[in-house]
């Protein structure tokens, strides 16, 4: 029964929380949302949406026949096929960071990290930055010792190790790599592989 409201009623509270949830933040902080406050908003938003489109799915009369349309049918198909296919989206992009290794090497870095500030006595650590960063996983990483605030990623890692700080021994490289720049250097690290291979077997 909570889909027989009126139309008019779910759109007005939909759109009124959506507004109070950004105007309460932007009011009492003085800024933007940040991402995790804008994950929740979004959450809502989805949520709100389906809500919303079953509100007005119930108010249509149940005898409409849609006739099939192959026109219809085609253009979803070849736009499902152009998302599948672009190389930008987030599949891509995840599939891209394991086949050319910045997701292993990422790892392997993270984890030489945390057994030093595990093992480590360091009040102020200051660890190694990563050099590697997968663009489906990070942007950013801590601060460099040489900035004198901290970012607020900083924070989390500090708490769980209970240190004081954590900083890097350098600023943290940006990521270089777009998906067709990764494409590339995947495509350089085979021609060099395969050039290596048939210059041990020559040279045997």
């Amino acid at each position: 029964m909570i889909f027989e409201i009126p139309i008019w009623l779910s759109l007005t509270c939909f759109f009124t929380t959506l507004f109070l949830m950004n105007f309460a933040y932007t009011w009492s902080v003085g800024g933007v949302p940040k991402p995790n406050v804008e994950n929740v908003i979004y959450f809502y938003f989805l949520l709100g949406w389906f809500f919303n489109l079953h509100v007005i799915l119930n108010k249509l009369p149940t005898t409409i026949q849609i006739a099939p349309n192959p026109l219809f049918t085609v253009s979803i198909i070849v736009l499902f096929i152009r998302l599948v296919l672009d190389i930008n989206n987030n599949i891509s992009t995840a599939y891209l960071d394991l086949i050319s290794g910045k997701a292993a090497r990422h790892n392997n870095e993270l984890n030489k990290r945390y057994v030093f500030l595990n093992q480590s006595n360091c009040k102020i650590c200051v660890v190694k930055p990563l050099t590697d960063m997968p663009r489906s996983l990070y942007i950013y990483d801590l601060t460099a010792k040489l900035e004198e605030r901290d970012l607020p990623i900083n924070s989390a890692p500090t708490k769980y190790w209970h240190k004081k700080r954590i900083l890097l021994s350098s600023p943290s490289p940006k990521p270089i790599y777009n998906n067709q720049e990764t494409l590339h250097s995947i495509g350089r690290d085979i021609k060099h592989w395969q050039m290596k291979f048939w210059r041990n077997i020559a040279t045997k």
